[in-house]
């Protein structure tokens, strides 16, 4: 199951207004799930970024208002893991929002405000920071490739600013140096629908 939000502009986890992150989590479990795909935003890594109204998106986690957005997904993180729950990160967008057109200009792996390089930084850090929870057990490396800036998204042409295998071996190698035992998510082009190309460009052996 998808449990969104912390990548968008309230920057947590919806429902953390209605019930505590324990409350939720157990939730989750006694509907007989047992793994949560949970999308973060560069934003949440980097920056001195703030809830923006702590009290009304965390108003059932009182403790958690004067957090930071990051510091709240990782207690998002050991609630669940805390009821045995796995969770797949995902790096859903760069700067916090709501996902996916063509035009919100999010569509790559990089952005304007982000390159490649902060994104590959910030694959890292959050692989390394959940490193010692073994119920982190996936990256899903980016959301819904899809055209930004001009530029459409292709797998295995070889083009730096489009060829996402490239890209996606680069954020893959970064995540298993600060983790190795992560399942590894990848995610096909054009709004994850478009796998073509993928069997004359295969990616699981580099």
């Amino acid at each position: 199951v998808n449990w969104y939000g912390a990548h968008m502009p309230q920057m947590v986890a919806n429902g953390l207004n209605t019930r505590s992150a324990e409350e939720i989590a157990s939730a989750i479990a006694d509907l007989r799930f047992n793994c949560i795909r949970l999308p973060f935003s560069l934003d949440n890594v980097f920056g001195n970024f703030s809830v923006p109204s702590p009290k009304a998106s965390l108003a059932a986690n009182p403790a958690l208002e004067s957090e930071s957005p990051l510091k709240i997904f990782d207690a998002t993180v050991k609630a669940l893991t805390d009821r045995g729950l796995m969770v797949i990160l995902n790096n859903h967008v760069s700067s916090s929002g709501w996902c996916c057109t063509e035009w919100d200009q999010e569509g790559l792996w990089y952005t304007d405000r982000y390159p490649e390089s902060a994104w590959l930084e910030g694959l890292g850090f959050m692989a390394a920071r959940y490193r010692d929870n073994p119920l982190v057990v996936g990256f899903d490396l980016r959301n819904e490739l899809r055209p930004a800036n001009s530029v459409r998204p292709t797998w295995g042409k070889g083009a730096e600013s489009s060829d996402w295998a490239v890209a996606a071996v680069k954020g893959a190698e970064r995540v298993l140096k600060e983790n190795d035992g992560l399942l590894i998510i990848v995610s096909g082009v054009y709004f994850s629908t478009f796998l073509c190309d993928v069997p004359s460009r295969p990616i699981h052996m580099e």
